[in-house]
């Protein structure tokens, strides 16, 4: 992970151009993000990717895994 993305509670913030942020993720508090307390620029450039290690996703239900972009 680098300084662009965060990984904490997000506020609830934003909304400016839809609706605001959730104030935490579906089970757990946490949740990586960018501007996790607020709207950012539509079309950011350059594009940035998220990635992480690899996950045990076994005992999660309804998960969906994307392919990597890049």
């Amino acid at each position: 992970m680098n300084s662009w993305w965060g990984f904490e509670q997000p506020t609830g913030s934003g909304g400016s151009f839809g609706s605001p942020d959730p104030t935490s993720g579906y089970t757990v508090n946490n949740v990586h993000g960018h501007n996790l307390n607020g709207d950012y620029a539509n079309n950011l450039s350059p594009i940035r990717y998220f990635s992480t290690t690899a996950n045990d996703m076994t005992d999660v239900a309804n998960s969906r895994v994307f392919p990597s972009m890049v």
